[in-house]
């Protein structure tokens, strides 16, 4: 981290820390505030439906963050949150920290980043097992928290729709999530 930090601000580098989350249908539960001899109950679909997203979050004073949903996290998927990643930050080229799922390295990954201009992208992998050192996991930690902890939805659009809600409270006050990308200063 040191040294991409070190070279990111040598070439004035944007630097982001990427990962990647799934949203069940059914929610999830966790333990609550219920008065005594009362517990809650959370409806529950059968079946494993969900949502998944890619995510990026700077390492800045004042953190934006970049997310985009797929059906599926593959190589193509990923390559379209590059370039929506690219698209969000025009002026200066990244270092995007990332952890070592395989098709972060796939070949059509490689021959995408081959034809950025030079610098533009730069792939840094965090070290094996290592969630702690991304604040992106915080944003998904807190999005569950607030969002779908505790709740059922019935249709994979309420869910997509609450989940997009907590983003974009992301992305509108920054501050939200200046103290996860903080730790890593």
């Amino acid at each position: 981290m040191a040294a991409a930090k070190k070279n990111a601000t040598r070439r004035n580098a944007a630097i982001y820390f990427e990962d990647e989350v799934g949203f069940s249908q059914q929610g999830t539960t966790i333990r609550t505030w219920a008065p005594r001899g009362e517990g809650i109950v959370v409806e529950s679909a059968p079946g494993r439906n969900g949502i998944k997203a890619f995510g990026a979050v700077e390492y800045a004073e004042h953190p934006r963050f970049v997310y985009s949903f797929a059906e599926t996290l593959n190589g193509a998927t990923f390559i379209g949150f590059l370039q929506r990643l690219l698209a969000a930050e025009r002026r200066r080229p990244i270092v995007l920290i990332l952890d070592g799922v395989r098709y972060h390295r796939s070949e059509e990954v490689r021959l995408f980043l081959t034809s950025l201009p030079r610098g533009r992208l730069h792939l840094v992998r965090l070290p094996a097992y290592s969630p702690d050192y991304n604040p992106a996991e915080f944003v998904w930690r807190e999005t569950k928290k607030y969002a779908t902890h505790n709740r059922y939805f019935p249709h994979l659009a309420s869910l997509r729709e609450t989940v997009t809600r907590q983003f974009e409270r992301f992305i509108e006050t920054p501050e939200l999530i200046r103290e996860a990308a903080s730790l890593y200063r």
